[in-house]
């Protein structure tokens, strides 16, 4: 799962996908889990030691949403992911943070 704020309007992931494809021809479509509304958000990609860096603009976030993410064209995906978005730092981030659950046992 990756972690975004929904403050910042430029993002950067960073993934290993299941094949380097040409970039001209890559699409990344966002899927809003609440709704099911489908997004598809132009990007700029590097690839460094492995690892392909996407590079994006795109201001609607808002916090606590999840979003599913794919890569590629609906016949050849590269990657398939999961994104949620907060303003909780990363390194501090837990889904279950400020939840306090009694047990009565």
């Amino acid at each position: 799962m990756k972690v975004l704020s929904p403050t910042d309007t430029e993002h950067r992931l960073t993934i290993i996908p299941r094949a380097y494809p040409d970039f001209a021809f890559v699409t990344m479509a966002l899927v809003r889990e609440a709704t099911d509304e489908i997004i598809n958000i132009p990007i700029h990609t590097t690839v460094e030691n492995g690892y392909m860096h996407i590079y994006f603009t795109y201001a609607d976030f808002k916090e606590g949403e999840s979003y599913s993410i794919q890569l590629g064209k609906s016949d050849n995906i590269h990657y398939r992911g999961k994104l949620f978005i907060t303003d909780q730092p990363t390194q501090d981030y837990k889904q279950t943070k400020d939840l306090y659950i009694e047990f009565d046992g």
